[in-house]
């Protein structure tokens, strides 16, 4: 339960933090997804432990009852097919083998993604609060009109038509900033008003007749101008700015008409930064520009060629937006349009028909917002190229802003942490059932093979007190020497002394009769001990069935049938079971180890019933008092060396079994 609240936690708290844990939440969710599972596992193992003594105190419990929760607790695949011996045990097994689901619904739970992140910053943007005198163009006649562009301008205006990213270093910024800051531009101030128009013949003709022209031309239809005023009395200068549009079609009705001036001033403007590049920011406009103050800028007097501090401006703008759709109407052609200038055609939205456009159906949009935005953007641009770097006077030298960027943050998916928490919980709750009836056993309990072995009375266990826990039994019989293996028919563990390991060579039976000396030949005629009741082996030339009956040793040819003793006398051996494994350890050991290397020593069958025979007189005569003395001081070139002759295992086997009893 701590490691799951431990991942709601690091869920919850990581949602939409900034991506700079030392540790990250999908390693924290690891771990405590990790230490989870491992203590779900070690609360399944106490509860299988408790499960089984419990129910070995309940009354009627039965083997196969101990058995199915001791199987089903422990391995999955028991628990999975246990099928009518399912259990609260199998129950708590499966759901905490599958609880380690909750790994990578962890993984899922909490990843990274990008997200703005504000902060305020100090920015520096050199932009200057006025234009300097005479910066934008140049009066080359008795005009008092800018003719050409200075080159300081003609720079803005080149990167203004190419729309170049306005690029400013050590601004402050990283990442990308907005803020507001003062500088040089035009308050713009607009007025709205419509003008009638009727361009049918009868009203163009009546309105010819009553001017005495006879000349029926209509109203403008379009026009966009921007003009350069000067007011020498007051000081003053600004930029005028004149739009009309026919935004209706029909031969009859309002012409739209906007007039706007354009006073230099210096503006808060809000801005962004990006990459080092700065522009007006696109979620304002001339509108939403605060005037901080207007700049009286002094009239250009004189003759000859000189500067003009807004003349080039007012050049430019008209240049590039000035335009006309004058109207006429013949009885020829009908109504006949004039145009003058791109902006028209920019602007225009419907045009005439198949036929001309007798229906008066051409229209034209708004051009004033874009051409005034035109003239901010130009404004601005002017105010940086003019701003002085070197001298702060000149600008606002520190601005407050916003701070965005983009950093990595981590994004929490609850619906992954829930289905985590579900299998998690799941486990927990499954386990709980299995821990009923502690208080019943009245001491602690393990699975440890002692205290099981303990309490199903094992003779080797009957001097450790019957209520004692796994340390009591490991003080009291810990030290005790045992190994499993034969005694008699039966595999059990007991004494190192009393028993034979089972192998390869040595197979013994709980219900064994009978013990069989096999032959298993290849090459050579290999010889084994192999306890079975029956047993077959093949020869390079004949296959042989083996009986070891209670009084003799007999071969018996597949092929005819007839004994064939090998002329071994061994009729009063008595071999039964009981009587095999009554023989020292050390000598079953030795019949083995001879056995197993006579056949690198490729020695003929008479010559090994011949060595086991001597051997077993040996042990019935009692001439070895210590066979462990025997086995320890043997010359182990005897069983090992390939090369040692085979004729004098039983031609020496008297001699130095007689040697050995001398050295005892």
């Amino acid at each position: 339960m701590a490691a799951a609240v431990v991942m709601i936690v690091v869920v919850a708290r990581s949602h939409g933090q900034i991506a700079d844990w030392r540790v990250s939440p999908a390693v924290l969710l690891a771990i405590s997804a990790a230490i989870a599972n491992l203590l779900m596992r070690y609360a399944l193992s106490e509860g299988v432990t408790l499960s089984w003594w419990s129910r070995s105190i309940r009354p009627g419990t039965k083997l196969e009852d101990l058995h199915n929760i001791w199987a089903s607790g422990n391995y999955f695949f028991a628990a999975l097919s246990s099928g009518r011996a399912f259990n609260l045990a199998a129950l708590a097994c499966i759901a905490v083998s599958l609880t380690p689901i909750n790994g990578p619904l962890l993984q899922r739970a909490s990843s990274v993604t990008t997200a703005a992140r504000s902060s305020p910053v100090a920015l520096k943007v050199p932009m200057a609060q006025e234009v300097p005198y005479g910066y934008t163009g140049m009066i080359t006649s008795r005009s008092s009109s800018a003719s050409i562009l200075t080159a300081d301008f003609t720079s803005v205006v080149f990167g203004f038509n190419k729309n170049i990213p306005q690029n400013l270093t050590d601004s402050g910024c990283q990442g990308r900033c907005s803020g507001t800051l003062k500088a040089a531009g035009y308050a713009i101030a607009c007025t709205s008003s419509t003008l009638s128009f009727n361009l049918s013949a009868a009203a163009l003709s009546a309105l010819a007749s009553f001017n005495g022209s006879g000349n029926l031309v209509g109203p403008d239809l379009f026009t966009t101008k921007f003009a350069l005023f000067e007011d020498y009395q007051h000081n003053a200068t600004q930029l005028n700015f004149t739009a009309s549009w026919k935004d209706v079609k029909g031969c009859a009705g309002n012409v739209q008409q906007r007039s706007c001036t354009l006073v230099p001033a210096v503006l808060e403007q809000h801005i962004l930064l990006e990459n080092n590049t700065i522009s007006l920011d696109p979620g304002f406009n001339y509108t939403t520009d605060k005037v901080h103050s207007l700049v009286p800028t002094r009239p250009i007097f004189g003759s000859g060629a000189r500067n003009s501090t807004h003349g080039g401006m007012a050049l430019y703008l008209n240049s590039k937006f000035n335009s006309v759709v004058q109207t006429n109407r013949d009885g020829i052609y009908g109504l006949q349009l004039f145009p003058t200038g791109v902006s028209q055609m920019d602007y225009m939205r419907s045009s005439a028909g198949k036929y001309g456009d007798q229906d008066c159906n051409v229209t034209w949009a708004d051009p004033s917002i874009d051409m005034l935005a035109a003239a901010r953007e130009l404004a601005f641009r002017l105010a940086l190229k003019a701003a002085d770097p070197t001298n702060s006077s000149s600008f606002q030298p520190l601005i407050n802003g916003i701070q965005q960027q983009n950093v990595l943050v981590y994004q929490s998916k609850f619906l992954y942490l829930g289905l985590a928490l579900l299998f998690t919980l799941a486990s927990v709750l499954s386990i709980l059932p299995t821990l009923y009836g502690w208080w019943q056993i009245g001491r602690k309990v393990s699975m440890s093979p002692l205290e099981t072995a303990k309490a199903f009375g094992a003779p080797r266990l009957d001097g450790a007190n019957s209520n004692a826990e796994v340390k009591s039994l490991l003080r009291a019989i810990g030290p005790m020497p045992v190994q499993y293996g034969a005694i008699g028919s039966k595999l059990v563990v007991g004494y190192p002394y009393e028993v034979v390991p089972p192998s390869v060579s040595q197979i013994v039976e709980n219900e064994l009769s009978i013990v069989i000396l096999q032959f298993t030949a290849q090459r050579s005629k290999r010889v084994g001990l192999q306890a079975a009741k029956k047993g077959t082996a093949s020869t390079p030339d004949k296959n042989y069935t083996f009986d070891l009956n209670i009084e003799s040793l007999s071969f018996r040819s597949a092929e005819s049938q007839s004994e064939n003793r090998l002329g071994i006398k061994m009729s009063n051996i008595i071999m039964k079971p009981t009587n095999f494994f009554s023989l020292p350890r050390e000598l079953r050991q030795m019949i083995l180890v001879y056995s197993d290397n006579s056949s690198r020593l490729s020695m003929h069958p008479h010559r090994w019933w011949s060595t086991i025979e001597t051997l077993l007189r040996i042990w019935e005569e009692k001439r070895i008092v210590s066979w462990a003395n025997v086995l320890k001081k043997v010359d182990e070139r005897m069983f090992e060396d390939v090369d040692y002759a085979a004729g004098r295992w039983t031609h020496n086997l008297e001699d130095w079994m007689s040697l050995m009893k001398s050295r005892n």
